[in-house]
């Protein structure tokens, strides 16, 4: 588990919610795969596959407590030097009757490349609870918005989204 969520976790129990003397887990899914997403500088990403849908499962009478996106892909390239240019957001929403939320920001300046020169992947962790779009059995779809990069091409390569999510009984 990240630093950062045992402090949440901590801070939590140090300030008295109650929910947590009821925290069953923590639980990681993923989505599928899209092969690639190729940036592009003048344009807003393409509509993502409907493979990187997911839906979570949790145990029987399980609750979502919080819930963060993850993306993750295994490598960056473009034939020239570039990087995101324009700041953009990764949302997810339930497909039946959700509504967009930010789940992680990608700064501008970021995932930059090398000409022709393949960096290696990461994976990228959300800092904001996404709970409301996120119960056991309902489909969530995910989507890129306004993620532009300095030059055409920039290529995300075996990209997938997932939630980190923890939950009581």
């Amino acid at each position: 588990m990240p630093v950062g969520e045992i402090k949440y976790i901590k801070d939590a129990v140090d300030s008295g919610t109650t929910k947590l003397s009821h925290l069953a887990g923590v639980t990681t899914q993923w989505g599928g795969y899209q092969d690639e997403i190729l940036l592009k500088a003048a344009a807003d990403p393409a509509a993502l596959d409907e493979a990187t849908r997911l839906t979570p499962v949790l145990p029987s009478g399980a609750t979502v407590w919080k819930a963060f996106l993850l993306m993750k892909f295994r490598e960056l390239y473009c034939a020239e030097a570039n990087y995101v240019s324009i700041p953009g957001y990764v949302q997810l929403q339930k497909v039946t009757g959700g509504s967009w939320l930010t789940g992680i920001t990608i700064k501008g300046g970021t995932l930059d490349v090398s000409a022709g020169v393949s960096h290696p992947g990461d994976v990228l962790i959300g800092n904001t609870d996404v709970s409301l779009q996120v119960s056991s059995g309902e489909e969530v779809e995910f989507q890129l918005v306004t993620l532009r990069s300095n030059v055409d091409n920039l290529a995300i390569r075996d990209v997938q989204f997932g939630l980190q999510i923890y939950y009581t009984l």
